[in-house]
């Protein structure tokens, strides 16, 4: 369940709000006592899970986390709409300002944006925001297909760290550092057109002492033109026997250079 992934990842993530909504196959029902019930037992193993992060990065309380779900109206698509706002759309609205990004039924979304009109670009036609599956289709969920693999794994070392409190029986995320940055946030070089850029990763590390093996990803969706077209403007050439080290060279002088280390 998404609710579960996201868990288990709540320590990276400033939650606002849970919203229990209908579905595609849930039309008439919200279920927010199943949110709840998950949240509840999720509460059994918090411990475990911080046992495996940082003190200053630890997993909020079942609690916190209880008092922040909501429910939409049990009814499915635009006839949301219709009704007064829900307790969901309301409580999005009171953390719209604090929030970076949403995810959730459409209609709670939609049910915001016209009561309280905004500048907004959503892709999907009336069929698909009936369908309330628009989120899924989007071009964000295409370009991330990519790293599929790579989120499935470091899901699965998440819910292996609901198993022990003992942080040697777990399986750990690297540290990466690049140029001497680490974060999630990405890093930005200045540069010229036709001048290398070193991006060294060496220094990163792996807290389970596992060997760790580099690729770096030429992201060109970045360069997507409104006509699909896809410019490659940036070389990259590896250095190294274990490629942490690569020169990258961009042809245009409009092009931004960027590395994200979380992401190397």
């Amino acid at each position: 369940m998404s609710l579960v992934r996201l868990l288990t990842c709540s320590n990276e993530i400033n939650i606002r709000g849970i919203a229990a909504a209908t579905s595609t196959w849930l039309k008439n029902i919200t279920y927010a006592n199943v949110s709840h019930a998950i949240i509840q037992e999720y509460g059994n193993v918090v411990d475990n899970l911080n046992a495996h992060v940082p003190s200053e990065g630890r997993f909020p309380s079942s609690k916190e986390l209880s008092s922040i779900i909501t429910a939409g109206h049990p009814v499915y698509g635009l006839a949301a709409l219709k009704l007064n706002m829900s307790d969901a759309a309301i409580r999005l609205i009171s953390e719209a300002d604090h929030a970076t990004s949403l995810f959730g039924e459409a209609t709670i979304i939609l049910t915001k944006v016209v009561r309280i009109p905004r500048s907004l670009l959503m892709i999907g036609s009336k069929e698909t925001l009936e369908s309330a599956d628009w989120v899924h289709i989007t071009l964000t969920s295409l370009i991330s297909w990519r790293w599929r693999e790579a989120y499935q794994n470091g899901f699965a070392a998440r819910m292996g760290w609901t198993l022990s409190d003992t942080y040697n029986n777990g399986n750990h995320h690297p540290v990466v550092i690049v140029n001497g940055t680490c974060g999630p946030d990405a890093m930005s070089v200045d540069f010229k057109a036709g001048e290398p850029i070193v991006f060294d990763a060496s220094a990163s590390w792996d807290p389970d002492n596992d060997e760790l093996s580099f690729e770096w990803v030429n992201y060109q969706e970045v360069f997507l033109t409104p006509f699909g077209k896809i410019y490659n403007c940036i070389d990259v050439e590896t250095w190294g026997e274990k490629g942490a080290v690569v020169r990258v060279t961009a042809q245009w002088d409009y092009v931004s250079t960027s590395s994200s280390p979380s992401n190397v």
